[in-house]
Order: C-alpha cells, then structure tokens, then sequence
C-alpha cells in the first residue's frame, strides 16, 4: 500500500506466499494485541489475488493507518523491485526482525527511495525516539558545517575555548590536543573523564574533561568517550553562542525535513552532543542518505562533500577490539564496518557460451552465501579461476 492521502504504510513489502497466510495472520496480530498504541492506529492485513499471476498467486499486505495527525515523508517510497532488490528477501529481513525483542523500528532505502519501512508497538512512525550514540554524527556534523564556513579548523587546540576552566600549567599533552582528536576518539584518554554527579563535586562537564590525566599523545590512541563528543558540542556553543541544537536547525534539520528534534543538556545548559538526541527514524534515514548523497541534498550542498570523505574515513585504528567489525578503524563521530561481502542479484547470470550450464561471475557480482551452500560447477565451455564465485 503507497503513501498516500491516508497516511497509509507499507510496513512489510508485498510478497508471493502459496501457504502460511493463515500462520503469518495469526502471528502478526499476536505481535499487534494488547498495546495501547493501537489505539491511534488501523491495523490492517489481508490477501489479494494477483491478475498477473492467476488465482494460484497470492499476496499478503500489512499495513499500518495513521490515524492522529499526517506526515509528509522526507523520502520517497518505491516498490523494492523498482530498486533492484526482491520483495521475498525483504520479506525475510523483516520476518528475521520480528524476532528480536530490542528493535523497534526499520527503514529500508535503497537509491535514495524507501522500499521498506515499519514500526514496532508501541513505537509509532511520528514519535521521536532516543538516539544514545547516534547523536554523535549530528554533533560531528555541526563541527563540519562550522569548518565550511570557516569558523573552526580541526588543528584548533581544545583549551584554546576553555581558558577559564583549562588547569593551570596544563600538561604539554593536554595542550597538544585538538577537535580533531576529540572527533576520532583519540583524547589520549586511558579512561573516559568522570561527569556523574557525586564524581566531580562542583566542576562544570568542561572543567571535568580538562582536569582528567592525558596519557598518551592525543591522535594515537582510540578509546571510545562520549565526554569528548560534549566537548564538541560545548566548541559549537562557544564559537556560535547558541545551543548545538538551534545552530543545526536551518543548517540541517529544516533543509532535510527535521522537525521538532530536542536534545537533552548538561546541568550547565549544554547539548550533551554524545547522546540524548531524540528525532525519528525518517530522520535518521535522512541523515544517512545524506552522507551517501556526499552532503547534497536536492540540489543544494548543504555539507562540504570533502568532509563527508573525511567522516567516513579511517581517522585512527581501532584494532584491539576482538570482533572484525568494530576494528575497521574510526572516522568523525561514525563507526567503520567490513565492506558488504555480497549483494543480490535480479536473475540468475547466464553463461556466456550460451549453455544450460550454471555459472558465476568471478570478480564483480555474487549470490549471497546464504544461496551458495557451494560453489556452483564451473561450465566446462569457459574456464574461470578458481573458486567459482567470490565476495565483492
């Protein structure tokens, strides 16, 4: 079901099924029973006969009807199949989903479309959400968008924003350290500077972060510190006397669509940069579309496409961590992970000797392993390297 003037969505892709209607019914509505949220919402599921494919095809739709106040999506919906991607794996992603009990939304786009989209009970589509650690692309993103108007410099040294609250006789390594340290994690800090309250008595969040030993040579050692992304955010209220929140807004939130984002403070009045944003998850696609996009956004360079390279990239090592993904390096506010391994392709490749034998390219394209329990046997008319398929 489209996006349309009932604010009606496609929170599971139509997909073929010749059985288990009835089981997928049952289950979804036991998924849909008994939250209060439903009470804004017209939960309907059905299934329709398919023209093109007889009395034989059949599909199911679930979809969710808004029902208390209309939302204009900031991007555009398409089929998945519009977008080269097919409804049955997007169908099996989402059944995949269901069974975690900690998500709580998704949205799915691909080429700059939502093919797929849905929301958990309670959780509604035009209800912020907390972001935790996500926050820290915003921040980093205002720190890019200060740079590009040349009111900072990543080389400009933390203290120089703080000399009322720097210590006295400030250690040479804390001198040394600048926002581009603070936006790649590598403070130099061996731990993360202490903000609770009863663990900094009377100091400021700044003062705290100021006063915490720096032991190695800031730019050389990674440790992940949510402190150093408030520091940031206390950079941009320092530089553009505003809360991070009001500097974004008609820098980012109003041209993506954001609207009525807020962020929780400090006790000294401070976005807390590292955390505590809440917007939806339209926004955080939006956000993401626009780092792919390299910072443009219908038409208008809203962020510099040489800082989008510069977030995305490398900044310092993050190797002692034990799982592959988390030790891919870490960039401006944004983690790194192994490049994707494989991708659907639309239809089975055809050998190039016009035989009836499978075959694989070598090199750019692949079935994904889940598909390939083995290689397939190589057609005896071409000769290709061995293995027959590989990742790309």
């Amino acid at each position: 079901t489209p996006y349309n003037e009932r604010h009606t969505l496609d929170i599971s892709t139509c997909s073929r099924v010749e059985s288990g209607v009835a089981k997928l019914r049952a289950r979804y509505e036991h998924l849909m029973a008994g939250h209060a949220a439903f009470a804004h919402l017209a939960v309907g599921m059905g299934c329709m006969r398919s023209p093109a494919h007889n009395a034989a095809a059949s599909c199911m739709c679930i979809f969710y009807t808004i029902m208390d106040r209309p939302m204009n999506p900031i991007l555009p919906r398409s089929s998945p199949e519009s977008q080269g991607i097919p409804s049955a794996a997007l169908g099996t992603f989402i059944g995949a989903l269901d069974k975690i009990d900690t998500i709580h939304s998704v949205i799915v786009v691909r080429h700059g479309h939502v093919v797929a989209e849905g929301w958990w009970a309670p959780y509604l589509r035009q209800n912020p959400h907390v972001l935790y650690s996500l926050s820290k692309s915003f921040t980093s993103t205002a720190i890019g968008l200060l740079v590009g108007e040349g009111k900072l410099a990543l080389t400009d040294k933390v203290i120089s924003f703080f000399p009322d609250e720097t210590p006295a006789n400030p250690h040479a390594l804390l001198s040394a350290m600048t926002i581009h340290d603070l936006l790649c994690m590598a403070t130099g800090h061996v731990t993360e500077p202490p903000i609770m309250p009863g663990m900094i008595k009377e100091r400021s969040w700044v003062a705290s972060f100021l006063a915490h030993p720096v032991v190695h040579q800031p730019g050389t050692y990674f440790l992940y510190n949510s402190v150093a992304t408030y520091m940031c955010s206390a950079i941009v209220s320092k530089v553009t006397g505003q809360r991070l929140i009001d500097y974004l807004r008609p820098r980012l939130f109003a041209p993506l669509g954001i609207t009525d984002p807020d962020w929780q403070m400090s006790p000294q009045g401070i976005d807390v940069g590292g955390w505590g944003l809440r917007v939806r998850t339209d926004d955080i696609a939006a956000l993401g579309q626009l780092y792919l996009q390299k910072g443009e956004w219908q038409g208008t360079q809203i962020l510099s496409a040489d800082w989008v390279a510069r977030a995305s990239t490398s900044q310092v090592s993050n190797a002692p961590a034990e799982n592959a993904d988390w030790r891919q390096g870490y960039g401006y506010q944004f983690w790194r992970c192994q490049p994707i391994r494989t991708r659907w392709l639309p239809s089975p490749p055809v050998c190039p000797a016009r035989c009836s034998h499978p075959w694989m390219p070598c090199t750019s394209t692949c079935y994904p392993r889940s598909v390939l329990r083995r290689a397939p046997p190589q057609c005896p008319k071409i000769r290709l390297p061995s293995p027959h398929y590989t990742t790309s």
